[in-house]
């Protein structure tokens, strides 16, 4: 069974005479120690889809369960987290507060130990004011709060924003651990460092519906070739046709296409997921047209 499966979500919101579809037949899962990343440009959906697991909001069509609960069980949450690069606290108090608060609310013992302080380099900053810390600050006390309960499932959205290199880096690096000892993860993040280093599989989500996914394999950060020609060539089909003379191939095609000859040059082009994510957007764009 997977820790996290949504089945044809869907939800419509109505504004005077105007249906907007904001999620459409999304169905994705993710397991135990596995991290799942929505992609998607802003107002996709992905919002939506993460406040219906917050059961924040209602879908309209489809179900949804994390560790085989529904959001309706009086126990779906005591296993699961929640940590948005959005959720503010009273800003006179301290991240020690703020934290103790949490473990109260939570019904935790107050001595709850708190070893991610010491892993997120948080030790010597945890006694400031919500309205001194920078945002990077922040970001680590929403963590560290989502991390109290020691969850098994985690909802994360742009867990590294306002984080400078150093700290993003260790965060990820904190949270690949926490993937290593199990954790399952859900995703959000429009940093394809993140994706790229966290994520085992991902949802691309553009105008509520799910128009790509897939598992993070090397396939995607391998590089492509530009070949352009001299003249105007007939191409093989495997060949990715640019232009009259210039075309894109897997490496495994050079030889082939060398013997076409008239070669003028060859560059090598970055396959990432940045890259294929503005190919995604760009060419639902196109469709639409």
């Amino acid at each position: 069974m997977a820790e996290v499966e949504a089945k044809n979500l869907s939800k419509t919101y109505y504004a005077k005479d105007t249906k907007i579809e904001a999620v459409s037949n999304v169905s994705f899962s993710a397991s135990k120690g596995e991290v799942l990343a929505l992609l998607g440009p802003n107002g996709a959906g992905k919002t939506t889809t993460f406040n219906m697991f917050a059961n924040l909001t209602l879908p309209d069509r489809g179900e949804l369960k994390v560790l085989g609960l529904s959001p309706s069980s009086k126990d779906y949450y005591k296993k699961i987290s929640f940590v948005s690069s959005g959720t503010q606290f009273l800003w006179t108090l301290s991240g020690t507060q703020i934290l103790r608060f949490y473990t109260m609310l939570y019904g935790l013992p107050k001595d709850t130990p708190l070893p991610f302080l010491k892993d997120l380099d948080f030790e010597t900053k945890v006694d400031r004011k919500w309205h001194q810390m920078s945002s990077g600050e922040r970001m680590r006390l929403r963590l560290i709060k989502g991390l109290i309960t020691k969850p098994e499932v985690l909802f994360l959205d742009e867990p590294t924003v306002g984080l400078d290199p150093d700290i993003a880096d260790r965060v990820r690096s904190y949270l690949m651990t926490l993937k290593e000892r199990g954790l399952c993860i859900v995703l959000t993040s429009h940093l394809m460092l993140d994706v790229e280093t966290l994520a085992d599989n991902m949802c691309f989500i553009n105008e509520g519906k799910i128009i790509y996914s897939g598992k993070l394999g090397k396939e995607y950060f391998e590089p492509t070739l530009e070949v352009t020609f001299d003249k105007k060539k007939d191409f093989p089909p495997y060949c990715n046709v640019i232009s009259d003379n210039v075309v894109r191939i897997n490496p495994s095609y050079l030889s082939e296409l060398i013997g076409l000859g008239d070669i003028k040059e060859i560059n090598t082009l970055k396959n990432d997921l940045e890259s294929l994510f503005i190919n995604l957007v760009r060419s639902k764009e196109k469709d639409n047209e």
